[in-house]
């Protein structure tokens, strides 16, 4: 799972990024960010 880190970073560093900015992967990246932080 090391590489969603990564994406979290990114995605928190870079919120605006246009390969991340898609309605779809947003939705995805939020459910994995909600879980992660659940987890924690």
């Amino acid at each position: 799972m090391e590489g969603l880190g990564c994406i979290e970073n990114h995605f928190h560093s870079n919120p605006g990024v246009p390969s991340i900015s898609t309605p779809a992967n947003k939705s995805l990246l939020h459910e994995q960010l909600m879980e992660s932080a659940a987890r924690e």
